[in-house]
């Protein structure tokens, strides 16, 4: 979620009365922390961004908490050109380079384009230059293309907190934006249009940019491309997959479908998981409680985890750190955010498509440890119900080692992957009951009404 402007992480759609935006703390900039001066087009200022007179004034501890804030980067915000092996392959070597001479400011051209098959590094590359840029003092704006086209069509609501204007304005002119998956949106006139004006005027001026996709863009994005390349603005780098043929035994026994590659996967460790912000001693028993179960059944993986509980407590980064120690212990691990994964399915039915649907759905089923993130964000259809169901169904019978994330409600379920899920004979069930340590917000009940919510005490025991 887009977060350059505080008030961004709220942009919902609500049949209630529409909340009134808080103005900002700084009309000046609308607390983005920069500033572009009124001058005609050839003036050197130009397009360019200037530290606003808040963020001039603001003491160091709160500029990196409004950079951290802006960047978007999320779970990413620990990646680092330090955790890359820069020597993986030729080709990485290559972008490595690339990457780290635009993050110092050092590159001769002020554009990147990161292509290549999934798993090849270009997401941590591109977090890694955002992170770079952020630890220095500068500002960087990390975007999913996906992400921005939801946030900027909600955007045109009445009630939408931030006006499109506005969130448009400071994506187009962020002193330096990344753009992660360009291809991966739905390809739609008004889609590809958004993406070309924000490319097109960043290119103008010359703004920092970084492009992430898998292949060589299509369409409009061509077109930007095609621009920046006549105004020889751009370095593209082809990344190569790790699992192509004469990768190495441990890259083959790792896959993922939805971003968590191995190289982010490294990043989380239960050592890691830090409790953050302005918990209570309840939350902050909550949380330690629930990561020491989590290692503990990491350890030793018999039947299911299910980890319950909103946005922001942690739960992705505990069934990462739980899918980081199997795969060290040496079993094959597949790690699948559950809307990405049934996109990949689909996409499996096409004739083109290198990997065909039975193939993708037996490495599901065989992984020695499945973790399947973000379930109940996917579309309830009746095909993704059915599918979900074949899976987990198969792996529930085989009692195979499953960890489970969600912020659903057991109620609000497929009944029938419920019942496997919360059985209490297979499956290991913890809340992780905090606020979201991202925003601050309190913490919500996510276990239905009518049933009572635990205590921490009872936390210490393998089963509730």
């Amino acid at each position: 979620m887009l977060a350059g402007d505080p008030r961004l992480s709220s942009i919902t759609s609500s049949s209630a009365e529409p909340p009134t935006p808080p103005p900002p703390d700084c009309p000046r900039c609308n607390d983005a922390g920069f500033v572009r001066r009124d001058v005609p087009v050839g003036d050197p200022a130009f397009g360019k961004a200037f530290p606003c007179r808040c963020a001039r004034e603001e003491s160091s501890d709160k500029r990196a908490a409004r950079l951290e804030r802006y960047s978007n980067l999320g779970p990413l915000a620990e990646a680092s050109f330090e955790r890359l092996d820069p020597d993986r392959t030729p080709e990485f070597r290559h972008a490595f380079n690339a990457a780290q001479a635009l993050a110092s400011g050092a590159a001769d051209k002020p554009w990147l384009l990161l292509t290549g098959p999934v798993g090849g590094g270009k997401t941590s590359l591109g977090a890694s230059i955002a992170n770079q840029r952020i630890r220095s003092g500068a500002a960087a704006l990390y975007v999913v293309v996906p992400d921005l086209m939801d946030h900027l069509r909600a955007a045109y609501k009445k009630d939408a907190d931030i006006p499109y204007p506005r969130l448009f304005e400071q994506v187009r002119n962020a002193p330096f934006l990344v753009l992660d998956d360009v291809d991966a949106t739905n390809p739609t006139d008004w889609a590809t249009e958004k993406i070309f004006q924000i490319a097109s005027s960043r290119i103008t001026l010359r703004l920092p940019t970084v492009l992430i996709g898998s292949g060589e863009p299509k369409g409009l994005i061509k077109q930007a491309v095609d621009l920046a390349r006549g105004a020889n603005a751009v370095t593209h780098v082809t990344l190569d997959s790790p699992l192509a043929p004469g990768g190495s035994a441990s890259d083959r026994r790792y896959r993922e479908i939805g971003g968590m590659s191995r190289d982010q996967l490294q990043r989380y460790t239960f050592d890691s998981f830090h409790l953050q912000g302005r918990l209570s001693e309840k939350e902050g028993q909550n949380l330690e409680l629930v990561r020491a179960m989590v290692q503990r059944w990491a350890h030793d993986p018999q039947g299911w985890l299910a980890l319950m509980g909103p946005t922001g407590t942690g739960k992705t980064h505990l069934a990462a750190a739980a899918a980081r120690e199997r795969l060290t212990a040496g079993d094959s691990v597949f790690v699948a955010v559950v809307p990405d994964l049934l996109d990949h399915l689909r996409r499996a039915y096409r004739p083109d498509n290198p990997e065909t649907y039975d193939e993708v759905f037996d490495a599901l089923r065989s992984a020695d440890l499945l973790v399947l993130d973000d379930l109940g964000a996917h579309s309830t259809t009746p095909w993704a119900e059915e599918k979900l169901y074949q899976l987990l169904s198969y792996r529930y019978l085989q009692s195979a080692p499953t960890v489970i994330t969600t912020n659903m409600k057991p109620d609000d379920l497929d009944p029938r992957l419920a019942s496997r899920i919360f059985d209490h004979q297979l499956s290991q069930i913890y809340e992780l009951d905090a606020r979201d340590f991202r925003t601050g917000t309190p913490p919500r009940p996510i276990a239905p009404r009518s049933q009572p919510r635990r205590r921490p005490s009872a936390w210490d025991k393998p089963r509730w």
